[in-house]
């Protein structure tokens, strides 16, 4: 199951990705508006992203922040900072 959430979250930061690259292709010469719905595709991304990382980070036994998990917890971080 964490693979599953992990490779939707993947997904969705592509999609939301892919759009923010079209539209800065499109609207060079403007500045292009925020667009809500690929801020809600990055958003869906950082909470799928979030549920795959919580069984890591809350063991029972305490924090299990290995090499993975802390890279994978840093880039969450920058997924929620960059996305709001």
């Amino acid at each position: 199951m964490p693979f599953f959430l992990a490779a939707l979250a993947a997904v969705a930061y592509l999609l939301a990705t892919a759009r923010i690259a079209r539209r800065l292709v499109r609207a060079r010469a403007e500045r292009p508006e925020r667009d809500v719905h690929t801020c809600a595709i990055a958003w869906c991304g950082a909470v799928l992203h979030a549920a795959t990382l919580w069984p890591a980070v809350a063991a029972p036994g305490g924090a299990g922040l290995d090499l993975p998990a802390t890279v994978s917890l840093a880039g969450l971080a920058l997924a929620v900072v960059f996305g709001a």
